[in-house]
């Protein structure tokens, strides 16, 4: 019993439920960290930069972005893209541009040569859009 009221109490139920929680939390805790090591990510990075080795941390750094992008797009199978499917992109894109052009008053903007991407190229082309779009709501 504590003589002014605080400090824990003596019943043992809320004891064991603070011992629950407090391993729940370990556990959940080592799993993150084991998630993002997978990925290849120091999760010390992310508390404290020093131990990323990082003098001024960004938002979002795009090197780590863009590992974890590949990574996960690899994971899901990413494709190189063939002749066939370049030329079944263009004819879709064909397609669309004639009801476009009827409707609408935008430019035709395309560029032959990357006309189709894989998933990873996707990345690479699309991330500086990305970072630009996202990094002030990470900040």
């Amino acid at each position: 019993m504590t003589s002014f009221g605080f400090g824990p109490s003596d019943n043992s139920d809320d004891a064991e439920k603070s011992a629950e929680l407090a391993a729940a939390l370990e556990a959940m805790q080592a799993q993150m960290k084991d998630q993002f090591e997978k990925l290849g990510i120091n999760p010390a990075g992310f508390v404290n930069p020093l131990l990323a080795n990082a003098a001024k941390p960004e938002p979002l750094p795009k090197t780590i972005v863009r590992d974890t992008a590949k990574k996960f797009t690899q994971a899901h199978g990413s494709q190189p893209v063939g002749a066939n499917d370049v030329a079944e992109i263009k004819t879709a894109l064909d397609l669309a541009q004639l009801w476009l052009d009827d409707k609408t008053d935008f430019a035709l903007h395309s560029s032959e040569s990357r006309i189709a991407l894989s998933r990873t190229d996707w990345v690479d082309t699309s991330l500086a859009g990305w970072q630009e779009t996202v990094e002030p709501l990470a900040a």
